[in-house]
């Protein structure tokens, strides 16, 4: 549904003549202004405080990015991110960029436990100004990373994952 007035950014393959990767896009002031909060992805799956709304309005929203399983490994994602720049060279007025990200259930419970714990405790935002009516609980072994700051406790996110095979 959201798919008609969003923007796409395609990173096509000229010499396979294939699409290598894309993103969805949309300035969200667009949005905001012709359909409303409801036409935005994140608000389907987020409560947003009022507070929020200001900086939502100057920004970006991003999602329902993929790759390819053949172009896994290459620069795929690296030239999608180049082309999101230079979309944004676009627009100007966009000052923020958000949006949902999946954790596959695929991966082990512990490591969705690691990296939830890392993401909120280094980037999560105390005021919770978007939540989830479905939060992920983590279990009782979630890791505590003490009194390290994200850049020391990131080799200790990836050691854990790369032992659980989860990266």
């Amino acid at each position: 549904v959201y798919d008609s007035w969003y923007d796409h950014i395609v990173l096509w393959d000229a010499d396979e003549s294939e699409i290598a990767g894309a993103y969805r896009a949309v300035p969200c002031a667009r949005v905001l202004d012709s359909i409303g909060q409801k036409g935005l992805y994140t608000a389907s799956l987020f409560e947003f405080d009022g507070r929020l709304l200001p900086t939502i309005e100057r920004g970006m929203e991003l999602g329902r990015s993929f790759v390819p399983p053949k172009y896994w490994g290459s620069r795929s994602l690296d030239y999608l991110w180049y082309g999101i720049g230079a979309w944004l060279g676009q627009h100007p007025e966009i000052r923020y960029l958000f949006g949902p990200v999946s954790i596959s259930a695929n991966l082990p419970l512990e490591a969705r436990e690691w990296l939830v714990a890392y993401y909120t405790r280094y980037y999560g935002h105390a005021e919770q100004l978007a939540r989830s009516p479905h939060p992920f609980r983590p279990g009782a072994a979630a890791p505590d990373f003490g009194p390290l700051d994200a850049e020391a406790a990131m080799p200790l996110l990836r050691d854990r994952l790369d032992a659980l095979g989860a990266r």
